[in-house]
């Protein structure tokens, strides 16, 4: 995994740059000056051309190159867009997930349903599942085991009275797993949601909440991390199927490098800061002591453009030590990798 990755690095450099690895990697290269003297706004573009986001990553000659660094900021903020999904979808993933709700909470008693994952951390896309799980199981209810209770609750949700709220129309459980989980496909509005059903994913919850508030401190986030996960597709990169990158180990790749990769950091360490909030309790509201603590912290001070971050970034994994150090978003500090899961070959991070 990591040899693929550096691969595709030097791949890249020696479309935009030539061939030497020793040139530093910037927006310049990636953009010819304009032959016109029109600003960038007033360049005759071509915008079918230039629409997808697949012009932009996918490697090009320079002299096929004439769009100013503002232009290309531009198109990819509009592409950006078009991925997230409509307000229909998030009122539709609202609704479902009421209902969803209710229905768990009447089979079984005294227990809560809370959602975690893209759809609800900020950096989730049209294509986004919907994962959910199960907290407050008590110790006798838990004797059932939890395919058990997955089995009746899966029966549970079927039934035609449920299904005429929910819209399933298809379940399955998967049981001979590491976390045994339904999935599910609802069909509401005209719309096909997928999601994931499991129990006491406590760490997924917090998880989701910390990358919210990472993703709402600034745009270049989300934006950047959209780009990152479309050049790893165009690159044969994504897959967590395949042990090639997934979109959660990609999200904390992206923070960890505006943490660290940059000054000033265009994110803070937020884990460090105020730790004590990211838990499953919420007995105080998360958003609020985060915006108290971003009073301290400007993100405008870094005032790199996204494509300059996205050259960053690629900049930076091109030199980080895989074998040995450790992609920690908790941490300021390097970290070791030798107590945390790797994911692929060499390249670990923390979970």
């Amino acid at each position: 995994m990591k040899l693929e990755f550096q691969k595709t690095i030097l791949r890249f450099r020696a479309k935009f740059m030539g061939s030497s690895k020793k040139k530093k990697l910037t927006s310049e290269a990636f953009v010819l000056p304009s032959t016109s003297s029109e600003s960038a706004e007033e360049q005759d573009l071509d915008e079918d051309e230039y629409s997808g986001l697949y012009y932009y990553l996918q490697p090009k000659k320079k002299r096929e190159l004439s769009v100013t660094v503002q232009v290309i900021n531009q198109k990819l903020e509009q592409v950006y867009h078009e991925f997230r999904p409509s307000t229909e979808v998030v009122l539709g993933q609202i609704h479902l997930y009421s209902v969803i709700h209710k229905q768990v909470t009447d089979l079984f008693k005294c227990v809560d349903v809370y959602a975690f994952g893209s759809a609800v951390n900020g950096f989730g896309y049209l294509e986004s599942d919907m994962d959910l799980t199960i907290i407050g199981f008590s110790e006798h209810q838990m004797k059932r085991t939890k395919e058990g209770l997955l089995e009746d609750l899966k029966a549970y949700l079927m039934e035609e009275e449920n299904v005429q709220e929910n819209g399933l129309s298809d379940a399955m459980l998967l049981a001979k797993t590491k976390f045994p989980l339904i999935k599910m496909q609802s069909n509401f509005n005209g719309h096909s949601y997928f999601l994931d059903l499991g129990i006491n994913s406590r760490k997924g919850i917090s998880n989701s909440l910390l990358l919210n508030c990472y993703a709402r401190i600034d745009k270049r986030v989300r934006l950047l991390d959209m780009v990152v996960k479309e050049w790893t597709k165009l690159n044969h990169l994504f897959g967590g199927s395949k042990q090639r990158f997934n979109s959660y180990s990609l999200t904390l790749m992206v923070i960890y490098y505006l943490q660290r990769g940059i000054k000033p950091p265009l994110l803070p360490n937020l884990h460090q800061e105020v730790m004590d909030i990211f838990n499953v309790q919420f007995n105080e509201d998360p958003f609020e002591v985060i915006k108290e603590f971003e009073l301290k912290f400007d993100p405008e001070e870094q005032e790199m453009t996204l494509i300059e971050l996205f050259f960053g970034f690629v900049e930076f994994y091109d030199s980080f030590d895989f074998k040995n150090e450790l992609i920690a978003i908790h941490k300021k500090e390097n970290v070791s990798s030798g107590y945390v899961f790797s994911f692929g070959k060499n390249i670990f991070a923390q979970n």
